[in-house]
């Protein structure tokens, strides 16, 4: 059994947040709405994403908002954990990705918190 390694509790987000990986190659209406969160932390997150978009990498970085832009936290620097197919059809493939955040700064760490707290009470 594989030990369990997060430090902080996730928490299912409020059906207003939204991710979205930077730099993309996709429009940005599309690139927002391509990943979506199914738990965060202050260490870390877990989101499905169209197999056929891009796939996260460390080169690329998380930015979360909610949907009425009370709350948004830019490029958050990431380390890829797992990425694994989440659902097979013919023509399309779901994938789930866990990601660890990276070497936040002070601001990206208390808007994360502010998110987060946001999140809750949602």
């Amino acid at each position: 059994m594989q030990e369990e390694r997060r430090r902080h509790e996730r928490i299912p987000p409020s059906n207003n947040a939204v991710a979205m990986m930077t730099p993309s190659s996709l429009s940005p209406f599309r690139a927002l709405f391509s990943n979506v969160i199914f738990d965060i932390s202050e260490s870390g997150c877990g989101f499905i994403y169209s197999g056929c978009e891009e796939r996260p990498s460390s080169q690329k970085r998380l930015t979360f908002a909610t949907i009425d832009d009370v709350i948004h936290v830019e490029n958050i620097p990431i380390r890829v954990v797992v990425d694994v197919p989440f659902l097979e059809k013919k023509h399309f493939t779901v994938r789930r990705c866990g990601v660890e955040f990276k070497d936040l700064t002070d601001d990206q760490r208390e808007k994360l918190q502010a998110f987060i707290a946001h999140q809750k009470a949602s």
